[in-house]
């Protein structure tokens, strides 16, 4: 990018503000934050943080989502600190192998609602109970696979069964012997007839 180009972006940056301070509101047509729209916030906020009815009845012009994210900028707000590249990796290793108290032990920074937000941002499921169905093929293929830390979702994936394996299936007529059969090999075992 040349030099006459940024200098002629930053003298374009410079009109628009202050042409938003002549007219007092943003490019999208939102008014500024007054003085005493800051104050009443300043005031209110901590005690009402939770109440939206209270806040947008004392701040009619504003969203709640815009009085959240101006209570961060003046200060009122607790911020929350990013995410490092460590955490991060923790998350991935434990969220979905360990216990609840052993994950947020590992992460003493961050809430336990901080955490499901972002292992579901990083698409990371916690396993739920399996549950029997009371048919022995499928339901010995679910129990291997959670033996050796697969989830469902993990096991539709590998042995390419659409949502087979995650699904819980109620009748018969539903069981598909090719997707078990693919999971079978897929996990190392075999599938054998007995004749009565």
């Amino acid at each position: 990018m040349l030099i006459r180009h940024i200098a002629r972006n930053a003298a374009m940056a410079q009109s628009m503000r202050a042409r938003i301070q002549r007219e007092g509101v943003t490019c999208q047509g939102h008014p500024l934050w007054s003085p005493k729209e800051n104050s009443t916030l300043h005031s209110l906020y901590p005690s009402h943080r939770g109440n939206r009815i209270h806040l947008r009845r004392a701040l009619p012009r504003r969203t709640y989502a815009a009085i959240k994210t101006r209570a961060r900028i003046i200060g009122v707000a607790k911020k929350h600190p990013r995410w490092t590249s460590n955490e991060v990796r923790t998350l991935r290793a434990l969220y979905t192998r360990a216990r609840k108290s052993d994950v947020t032990a590992s992460l003493p920074r961050r809430t336990w609602s901080q955490i499901k937000s972002k292992a579901g941002r990083l698409k990371l499921r916690r396993p739920q109970p399996l549950k029997i169905l009371g048919r022995p093929a499928l339901d010995a293929i679910r129990l291997r696979a959670r033996s050796v830390g697969l989830t469902m979702f993990d096991l539709d994936c590998l042995a390419r069964t659409g949502h087979y394996f995650r699904q819980n299936y109620s009748n018969d007529r539903d069981q598909t012997n090719g997707a078990i059969l693919r999971a079978a090999k897929l996990l190392g075992g075999q599938i054998v007839v007995r004749w009565k």
